[in-house]
């Protein structure tokens, strides 16, 4: 839009709306004309997010300026279409921004201007259309007559744009009650998102049980293999080639010319020979033997070291990496690895020490209180010995070990 009159400025001039989008003024054989471009932009943007700048990106077609100015940006609702009443001959509302016409670049080329934070960019309408109008700061002044040309020409071929920077909330971190079954929640963790679990019942009795599904296969008890807590039986595992399932779910190799005639199970571990002493033991003691989830018990005598240890049933195959754990009824537990490279494998634990009659694997004033509550009572809880008796032996062989722990 421009106006078209003598200067200074007169209300009866000539006012005249088209499309070139000039800002600025000139003063021309006694004929003044004053030039503002009006903008809408469509700003339509999400009501959570958090405006960071904004910025008029606009092509210069022609500076066509004799005297720099300076161009400024004023927010305006001139409504859906701009008509000659909406020229303003004030400029009561806030500069968003400015830009000096002496900066500009060449022809043809992009200029930004950088606009303010007013009260958090309230002058954006989120909703909808925002409107603003250029103006050059010798228009406003009213008494900057120019001497001849000032003005500047944007592209009428390209649309200028409002480009609004924003960033987005981050989402709220999961919790149980947030209505969500999200992360990593369950129905046992968080019924309140997830629901109450289905009811169940066991289909098995202990975990890593076994059973033979079918001759050449076995499944496994446990409870990890769907969403409630109730043991069950796994899908169905197939036995080695060449192997078939029998009893508590062991697959073996069985019959023919190798071996299988003397009970052996090939291809698992068969025996641990297990050697073993208890250093002032004077009768016998069964002491747990620990390989995984399978547990068995030697009787461990004094005039005796060297213990055979059926483990067929415990299904561990030859090669395979395991840990040994021996201890407990009143001796340290300490722990051994070993790999078995045959059915038959032997394993040396070493000494058990005596003196954990508390149980918790070390040998402190607990288990000397313990003691000595034992002899007074005269009961065999203090019998470290297995002599059937408890006493000062007893009391010796805990002083000789005070302070002593297990590995585990």
């Amino acid at each position: 839009m421009y106006q078209k009159n003598s200067y200074p400025s007169d209300p009866t001039g000539t006012c005249e709306v088209f499309g070139h989008q000039y800002v600025g003024q000139t003063y021309d054989s006694g004929t003044y004309a004053a030039d503002q471009l009006f903008f809408g932009f469509d700003t339509s943007i999400p009501a959570d997010v958090t405006i960071t700048g904004a910025t008029l990106h606009s092509k210069l077609y022609k500076d066509g300026s004799d005297t720099n100015f300076i161009i400024r940006v004023r927010s305006f609702d001139f409504g859906p279409s701009i008509e000659c009443p909406d020229w303003r001959t004030s400029h009561s509302s806030t500069i968003l921004g400015t830009y000096a016409t002496a900066n500009l670049p060449a022809a043809d080329s992009w200029f930004d201007i950088y606009l303010n934070n007013d009260s958090g960019y309230s002058w954006l309408n989120r909703n909808g259309s925002t409107r603003i109008y250029l103006t050059s700061d010798r228009e406003e002044c009213g008494t900057c007559k120019p001497a001849g040309w000032e003005w500047v020409e944007l592209e009428d071929l390209v649309s200028q744009q409002l480009i609004i920077n924003y960033t987005t909330p981050s989402p709220p971190t999961p919790f149980c009650g947030d209505r969500n079954c999200n992360g990593g929640e369950t129905c046992s963790s968080c019924p309140a998102d997830c629901g109450v679990c289905p009811t169940c019942s066991n289909e098995c009795s202990s975990s890593g049980a076994k059973r033979c599904a079918g001759g050449t296969a076995y499944q496994t008890c446990g409870s990890n293999y769907d969403a409630d807590t109730c043991l069950e039986w796994s899908s169905a595992t197939s036995c080695p080639s060449g192997q078939t399932c029998s009893g508590s779910g062991v697959c073996s190799t069985s019959g023919g010319g190798d071996g299988g005639k003397d009970g052996t199970i090939h291809g698992i571990l068969n025996v641990l020979q297990i050697q073993i002493s208890v250093p002032h033991l004077i009768g016998n003691m069964k002491i747990p033997v620990k390989i995984g989830s399978f547990t068995k018990e030697i009787e461990v005598s004094p005039d005796k070291k060297d213990y055979s240890l059926d483990v067929k049933e415990a299904n561990i195959p030859v090669g395979s990496s395991l840990t040994i754990v021996v201890g407990g009824n009143k001796t340290l537990l300490n722990k051994t690895q070993v790999t078995p490279n045959s059915e038959t494998t032997a394993v040396n634990v070493g000494d058990k020490i005596l003196g954990d009659i508390t149980g918790d694997n070390k040998i402190d004033d607990k288990d000397a209180v313990s003691l000595l509550d034992s002899i007074a009572k005269q009961t065999l809880k203090g019998d470290l010995n297995a002599d059937k008796a408890t006493n000062s032996l007893d009391w010796a062989i805990l002083l000789a070990n005070f302070g002593k722990s297990g590995d585990l």
